[in-house]
């Protein structure tokens, strides 16, 4: 009878872990698929960026609020309301650990990177060549889910399922597409303050759905 007992839990973890990572992979590739996405809305942003004196941040077509939901990260996501602002948003960031960070966005960025391009914003957001750096780096955050989604398929196809292993893959795509938010431009800055751009409504772009930790 113990031995039975053993067999079983045994059993039940195997079936456990082979959910979780199933769960894994398909967070992983729900993640390249919103990025697809984005990137159609980010294309359509560009073109009215070179229309834009000073910007489509300036001119509050993108915000703080916008880039998270282009990210992927809504504030639900985040276990916020729908409402919450910037500032709620880049204070529960600073709460959650850099695990917490790799989970939500299906190992796509740490803490450190997408705190780091949430704070230039500011002092991007007053410039047509800032703005377009804005874009630049949402652009190369949705190219590296989208090869971490490559990344993870072929690892299943020859692992036969995203174990502990799958990190070391996690960890060469990050090394391969660095993601370092640009310097603003002290000229520009200099010569046009930053302006204050309204709240844009949330996107129709869906967050990607977050999974267990990658190295389970």
């Amino acid at each position: 009878m113990p031995d039975e007992a053993e067999d079983l839990q045994r059993i039940m973890q195997n079936v456990q872990q082979d959910h979780a990572r199933l769960q894994r992979f398909h967070g992983v590739t729900a993640a390249a698929s919103q990025a697809q996405r984005a990137n159609v809305r980010l294309a359509q942003l560009e073109k009215i960026n070179e229309m834009a004196p000073r910007g489509v941040l300036a001119a509050g077509v993108v915000t703080g609020k916008g880039a998270m939901d282009l990210l992927g990260l809504v504030p639900q996501s985040l276990g916020l309301k729908s409402s919450a602002g910037t500032p709620e948003v880049m204070r529960k960031l600073g709460e959650l650990s850099d695990g917490d960070i790799v989970r939500l966005t299906n190992g796509a960025a740490s803490k450190a990177e997408l705190q780091g391009f949430l704070e230039a914003m500011p002092q991007l957001g007053s410039s047509q060549q800032g703005s377009r750096q804005v874009l630049d780096f949402l652009k190369s955050f949705n190219a590296r889910k989208i090869a971490l989604a490559s990344a993870a398929e072929r690892y299943r196809q020859e692992n036969g399922t995203l174990d502990g292993g799958f990190v070391n893959e996690v960890a060469a795509v990050h090394s391969s597409m660095p993601l370092t938010p640009p310097p603003a431009p002290q000229e520009e800055m200099a010569a046009q303050p930053p302006a204050a751009a309204p709240s844009l409504p949330t996107a129709a772009v869906p967050p990607a759905t977050a999974v267990p930790p990658l190295g389970a």
